[in-house]
Parts: structure tokens; C-alpha cells; sequence
């Protein structure tokens, strides 16, 4: 009797079973296994991003930017103490830090983040207001600082972006003026939630848009005569700029003293209860704003006023510069 033998039979049926059993694994791997996860999934992309969110940021951020690099400009013009007779050694580079990666950490990479998506929802006064703050803060950073990057600022791919020449920033930022215009021009599909400077009214944007124009035209007049000539009159003639004090960019600090502090930096450092004053005013400039003129100054009532009818501290808390 001829005998069948066994074992490679078994051995054919395991390999079988083997095989099959791996291809399941890997199928079941592929299903549930993802090896390219590339968002954190515990992030807000920018697309479930609220666009309001976002301006109130950037709106807050130009705030804190002017009271940043106004100081300094008060203090080599005299009109604030600069804590030292030189002007090559009074300051650092790093005294600027928190201004430069303001503006492009914070407020510019924000306008670039939520513009596109701002644009899709159509609403376009949130991108003219981010296009406008981005104005003011580029010119005045080249204002103070000559040559910065710009063009290739935002382009993740350039880890050392180049300096561009203030005048050809100069003459984008134009550009980028009169696409703000037109956004303000345009129907929107809803107006941003907080409009912390001009609550609203698109129109007031629209005049401080042209008077950022005419201050470019103005320091450009003497290299770019014949553009800036006209740029100039045509803003005048139009007559669509800010004019009174009614239209003036202003942002209004809270008087609220704690949880948050929410009043002016520059006021909450120097009068604080128990603070020391650290900015000082030039008191020949006091004395000049007080006794150099037959009339009063009108300058006087802006940077000394009475903050309180009475206060139990001291006196000198009722100065605001």
C-alpha cells in the first residue's frame, strides 16, 4: 500500500495560512496606520480660524507697535528724556527687538495668514484693514531703519530674506494703499466685528488710506519729484484725507487698572500706585509749551492734562504725557 506523505502537505497549508494572515496585516496597517501626519491635529488650522479673531490681533498689535517706536522717536527729538547726551550709544539693537518680530512675527504673518481666506469669504474690509496697518508699520519701520526685507520676507522658502530699498517699499506700499481703497469700495459680506479706531465707518479708512499716501509722496518729493507732484495734488484736489481731528487715527486705552490692565503702557508704568516714574519730558520743552508763547500752546493741553477732578495720590499722577 503506497503512503501519501503528510508533512509536506502541511507545510504547503501553513505557508498558506501564513501568507494570507500577512496580507490581512498589512491591509489592516495601511487602513489605520497614517505615517504623514503633517497639521497637529490639536491646532486651529488657518481655515477654522475666526477672520475677527484675527484683526482684533492685528488691530491691538498696531497699538502697541506706535507706543513702541514712538518712544524713542520722542526721545531723540527731545521732547522725552533719552537717558544719555549721544545719540550713537543711547540705544542697542536689541532695544528694537520687540518691534521688529511685531511686525513681521506677529502682525504681517497674521495679515498673510488670513487675507487669502478673508478674500474667499469676501470680506474685504478685514483685508483693507490689515492692508492699511501693514502700510503704516512697513513705512515706519523704514522711517527708522532705512533698507529692510519686504519682498522676500514672507517666503518660507528664504531663510535670510534680502533688504529691499525704502524707496521701491515705498512705492509697493503705494500700490498696496490704493488695493485697500478698492476693498473699502466693495460690497463685503459682513463688516469686522471690532473696529477699534474707526468703529466701522469705512470711510474714515479710506481718508487715513490717502493721507498714508500723501505722507509717502511727501517723503518721497525729492527723488521722485515729477510722481510725487503729482501723487500729491491728486489727493489734495480730491480732498479725501484726514483733515480734522474727528478723522485722526487714534487708539483709546481702557482706564481699567487691573484684571486687565488695560491702560496706556507708557501712564501704568510711570503712575502707578507705589511705581517710580522712568520717562521724563525735557522740562525746558514743558517750559516752552507752558511760557514761551503770548497764547496758549495747543500742544499743552494734549501732553499735560489732568487725568482726575481729585486724586488721594500723587500730584504727579495727574500728569499724562
Amino acid at each position: 500500500m503506497k503512503m501519501t506523505p503528510v508533512f509536506p502537505v502541511l507545510q504547503l497549508k501553513n505557508k498558506i495560512k501564513f501568507l494570507t494572515l500577512l496580507v490581512v496585516l498589512l491591509n489592516i496597517s495601511c487602513e489605520t496606520t497614517e505615517l504623514e501626519i503633517l497639521t497637529d491635529p490639536n491646532a486651529l488650522s488657518p481655515e477654522q480660524s475666526n477672520i475677527d479673531f484675527f484683526l482684533n490681533s492685528i488691530q491691538l498689535d498696531m497699538a502697541y507697535f506706535f507706543e513702541g517706536v514712538s518712544e524713542p522717536g520722542m526721545e531723540v527729538s527731545r521732547i522725552a528724556q533719552m537717558f544719555g547726551p549721544f545719540y550713537d550709544n543711547a540705544y542697542a539693537p536689541s532695544d528694537f527687538n520687540a518691534q521688529w518680530s511685531r511686525v513681521y512675527a506677529g502682525t504681517l504673518a497674521d495679515v498673510r495668514t488670513y487675507t487669502p481666506i478673508a478674500l474667499e469669504r469676501e470680506l474685504y474690509t478685514h483685508v483693507a484693514i490689515g492692508q492699511i496697518i501693514e502700510s503704516y508699520m512697513i513705512a515706519t519701520m523704514v522711517d527708522y531703519f532705512g533698507d529692510i526685507p519686504y519682498t522676500e520676507a514672507f517666503n518660507p522658502a528664504i531663510l535670510n530674506p534680502a533688504a529691499d530699498s525704502g524707496a521701491d517699499i515705498y512705492a509697493s506700499l503705494q500700490l498696496l494703499l490704493d488695493d485697500a481703497i478698492s476693498n473699502l469700495n466693495k460690497t463685503e459680506a459682513a463688516l469686522p466685528a471690532n473696529d477699534l479706531y474707526y468703529d466701522g465707518d469705512e470711510s474714515k479708512w479710506i481718508k487715513l488710506a490717502n493721507t498714508l499716501k500723501l505722507k509717502l509722496y511727501l517723503q518721497t518729493r525729492l527723488v521722485t519729484e515729477a510722481e510725487s507732484r503729482t501723487g500729491i495734488n491728486a489727493i489734495i484736489n480730491d480732498g479725501n484725507y484726514i483733515m480734522d481731528a474727528s478723522d485722526d487715527f487714534v487708539f483709546n486705552w481702557s482706564s481699567n487698572a487691573e484684571n486687565p490692565d488695560s491702560r496706556h503702557p507708557i501712564f501704568a508704568r510711570n503712575f502707578d500706585n507705589g511705581g517710580s516714574i522712568t520717562d521724563y519730558m525735557s522740562n525746558h520743552f514743558m517750559n516752552e509749551l507752558r511760557e514761551g508763547q503770548s497764547v496758549e500752546d495747543p500742544r499743552l493741553r494734549y501732553y499735560i492734562y489732568r487725568q482726575r477732578s481729585t486724586s488721594s495720590e500723587s500730584t504727579v499722577e495727574q500728569a499724562c504725557f
